[in-house]
């Protein structure tokens, strides 16, 4: 397999373009599995804020190679529904406000004047509202969630965009775990 370091290094020999590094780091849609207990019989809906977009490219950044991210909005969207069962009928509705997917160097090393990064961990910060049937807001929270595995790979940066999504919706079933339990409302 190509490291990561690898692909840094054949981009600054020349042999890879810029343009050829970012596709190598794209990530698409993603179906990220949660391995996370929903609070038993609380349905639970999803509204993604008009904030959270579903295409954008994380800029370079400490020794980071610029991500592209498309259908960001359908991995998050595939992660909730993989999490929590579909209900017609919902008690609380999870307003996802903000997604921020960026990337933290976890090894990092200097060549020829200039940082590079060796791994890299997905991160993405979070504001959640919890709103009852009625749309009134019963309870709010903000993150961040870190992938425990890093970028070192080609393809890794999509691996770990997962995990992280993974570990965020782990928080939210957490938080939703302490909420009384309201009464269900059609969606």
């Amino acid at each position: 397999m190509i490291r990561l370091v690898t692909l840094l290094v054949i981009a600054l020999a020349g042999c890879i373009t810029p343009a050829q590094q970012m596709e190598a780091a794209r990530v698409r849609v993603l179906n990220p599995q949660p391995i996370v207990t929903p609070p038993p019989g609380l349905a639970v809906g999803l509204v993604l804020g008009t904030s959270v977009p579903d295409q954008f490219v994380i800029p370079e950044l400490n020794g980071i190679t610029p991500v592209p991210v498309e259908g960001w909005r359908v991995s998050l969207s595939n992660a909730f529904h993989n999490t929590f069962q579909p209900a017609q009928q919902v008690a609380v509705v999870v307003q996802l406000n903000v997604a921020r997917l960026d990337y933290l160097p976890s090894g990092q090393f200097a060549r020829d004047g200039r940082l590079l990064t060796g791994a890299a961990k997905a991160r993405i910060r979070f504001a959640v509202s919890f709103l009852d049937a009625t749309g009134r807001q019963v309870d709010a929270m903000t993150g961040e969630a870190i992938s425990t595995q890093p970028w070192m790979e080609m393809g890794g940066s999509s691996s770990t965009a997962a995990e992280a999504i993974e570990v965020m919706y782990a928080q939210i079933s957490e938080r939703l775990a302490r909420l009384p339990t309201p009464a269900a409302a059609s969606i």
